[in-house]
C-alpha cells in the first residue's frame, strides 16, 4: 500500500495573483487609566482568542462566568499587551502582503477613549509606545534598503493623509487646507466601473521614514480634536493615511515589470453620547455617529447573506467614509480590523455594541488580487519625464555648443566637461519659474506630485453635462 502523496505546499505570497481571505478582526482592551479605577469596575476579559463580557443590565453578574457574553476573534490582546507585541502578531504579516503589491487597510473601530488613535499611532518618538503607522512605515523602508542591496529594482513610495470632518474630506498635508467652516471640502469621484477617490488629493514623494513622519506630524497638527467627556483630545473626525509602493523590476530590453500597491492606515473617530455637549460638538457627534453607523449597515450588509441567494445592496454612496473604503470592505484588499473596547462598566453597552460589529466583520470576504503593470503607474511616468528631460537636456547642451563655436555633432561634449550630467539637469529644471533652492532639496522635504486625475472618471450619472 503507497502512502498517500503529501498536500502540495502554497505558493509563497511573491509568487501569488490573488489571496482570497475574510476580513481579519483583532479586539484590544485598553487598561483603565487615570482615575477610572476607583469609580468603576472591569467587566470585560480575555483568554486566548475570546473575549467576554458582563452585562449587568441583561442578568450578567460578575461573580457567575457562565453569564458572561462571549466573543471571538482571529487575536485578542489584553490590557497588559504592548505595542510591539500587537504589532508583530497583527499587522506585520499585512504589511508583507502590501510590499508584495496587494492592496491593505488597517483600521481601529471603537468608541470614545478606547484605545485607537493609541493602537494606531501611539507616540512615535518613543520605541516601545510606538504605534502601528510609525512600525509600519519603519518596516517599509527597512524592506526597501534590503531589497535595493540585493536587486536592481527601482522602487518609489509616496504618502497622502487626509481627514473627513462632518462628511467634508480636508487634506491634511497640502497647500491649500479646507477651512473647517466651508460648505464643501475635496470632490469623491468614482471611477467607471471602479472604487472611489479624490481627484484633488495632493501625493508627495517621500525618501525615507523621516519624511513620512514629517508629513504625519503636519497633519495630525491640522487635524481637527476637541474636549469631550470621556478625552481631553478626542478626534472630532476620520483621518485616512495612504502610502503607495511601486516596484519596477527591468525584463528584457528596456520593458519594466511594476508592481503597485496601497496601504490605507484608518483611525476612525469614536462614538459618543450627546448629553453634557455644546451645539457645535452635538453637530460633530452627529456626523460622526451617521458615518459609522453607515460603516456598520456595510458591514452587515456584506456579512449577512441574503435569503433569496441574491447580492445584497450595500449602502457604500451613504457617507463618505464607506465610500473611500468601499475597497477595504469586500474587494480588492487584505483588511485587519481592530476593536478597541473600554474596560469600564460605565460603557458596556458600548463595548457589547463594538465587539457585535467586529464579530460580524469577521464574515467580510475579500478578494486581494496582485496589482501587476498598472496603467498610470508613477514609476513608469518618471522614467518618461526623467527621458524627456535627458533629451531636452542633450538638445540644450549642443545648442550652446552651436554657439560657442563647438562641434555640434558631439552632443555637448564641451559644456559637460563644465559641469554636465545631474548638474546641467538640475540647472535646467530649476529655471525661473522653479521653487528655491532649499525646498527642492531631496532630504529636507517630500516632492510634491500632481493630484491623479484619470481620464475617464464617472459621477454615478448625477451630472450628465460636459463639464462632468
Amino acid at each position: 500500500i503507497h502512502p498517500p502523496p503529501a498536500p502540495a505546499k502554497p505558493p509563497p505570497m511573491s509568487a501569488r495573483k490573488t489571496v482570497p481571505s475574510n476580513v481579519k478582526v483583532v479586539a484590544r482592551v485598553r487598561p483603565f487609566i487615570r482615575d477610572e479605577g476607583k469609580g468603576c469596575k472591569s467587566v470585560v476579559s480575555t483568554q486566548d482568542q475570546r473575549v467576554k463580557v458582563c452585562d449587568p443590565n441583561r442578568g450578567g453578574k460578575l461573580n457567575n462566568p457562565k453569564t458572561w457574553k462571549a466573543f471571538d476573534f482571529d487575536n485578542v490582546f489584553g490590557q497588559q499587551s504592548t505595542q510591539e507585541k500587537v504589532y508583530d502578531t497583527a499587522v506585520k504579516p499585512v504589511i508583507d502582503q502590501f510590499l508584495d503589491g496587494f492592496n491593505a487597510t488597517v483600521f481601529a473601530y471603537g468608541q470614545t477613549s478606547s484605545g485607537k488613535t493609541h493602537t494606531m499611532m501611539g507616540k512615535a518618538q518613543d520605541p516601545e509606545m510606538a504605534g502601528i503607522i510609525p512600525r509600519a512605515v519603519a518596516q517599509i523602508f527597512e524592506a526597501i534598503e534590503k531589497d535595493k542591496a540585493e536587486t536592481n529594482a527601482e522602487m518609489v513610495v509616496a504618502v497622502s493623509f487626509l481627514e473627513i470632518y462632518c462628511e467634508k474630506v480636508r487634506d491634511l498635508v497640502g497647500k491649500k487646507v479646507v477651512p473647517l467652516d466651508a460648505k464643501t471640502g475635496l470632490r469623491i469621484r468614482q471611477e467607471r466601473g471602479g472604487g472611489f477617490f479624490v481627484p484633488d488629493l495632493s501625493r508627495h514623494l517621500v525618501m525615507d521614514s523621516e519624511q513620512v513622519q514629517n508629513l504625519i506630524n503636519m497633519g495630525n497638527e491640522r487635524r481637527t480634536t476637541a474636549a469631550t467627556n470621556q478625552n481631553a483630545t478626542s478626534s472630532r473626525s476620520h483621518s485616512i493615511l495612504s502610502i503607495y509602493f511601486e516596484r519596477g523590476s527591468p525584463t528584457e530590453g528596456d520593458d519594466m515589470t511594476v508592481v503597485s500597491s496601497k496601504l490605507n492606515l484608518v483611525d476612525l473617530a469614536g462614538s459618543e453620547r450627546f448629553q453634557d455637549q455644546s451645539a457645535e460638538r452635538q453637530r460633530e457627534s452627529a456626523n460622526i455617529n451617521l458615518s459609522l453607523n453607515t460603516l456598520g449597515n456595510v458591514i452587515s450588509a456584506l456579512s449577512t447573506p441574503r435569503k433569496d441567494g441574491k447580492k445584497a445592496f450595500v449602502p457604500y454612496r451613504e457617507s463618505a467614509l464607506t465610500k473611500l473604503l468601499q475597497d477595504s470592505l469586500g474587494g480588492n484588499a487584505s483588511t485587519l480590523m481592530f476593536a478597541n473596547v473600554n474596560p469600564c462598566d460605565r460603557n458596556v453597552n458600548e463595548t457589547i455594541s463594538t465587539l457585535a460589529y467586529a464579530s460580524r466583520a469577521k464574515k467580510i470576504k475579500n478578494k486581494a488580487r496582485k496589482n501587476l503593470n498598472p496603467k498610470d503607474a508613477l514609476i513608469i511616468q518618471l522614467r518618461e519625464e526623467i527621458e524627456l528631460l535627458k533629451k531636452q537636456l542633450a538638445e540644450r547642451d549642443d545648442l550652446i555648443a552651436e554657439l560657442r563655436g563647438g562641434d555640434t555633432g558631439t552632443g555637448g561634449a564641451k559644456s559637460k566637461k563644465k559641469g554636465g550630467g545631474f548638474l546641467s539637469m538640475f540647472s535646467f529644471c530649476c529655471s525661473a519659474e522653479a521653487a528655491p533652492p532649499e525646498e527642492n532639496n531631496m532630504d529636507k522635504k517630500p516632492i510634491a506630485v500632481s493630484p491623479r486625475k484619470p481620464k475617464e472618471a464617472w459621477d454615478g450619472g448625477k451630472n450628465n453635462n460636459k463639464e462632468s
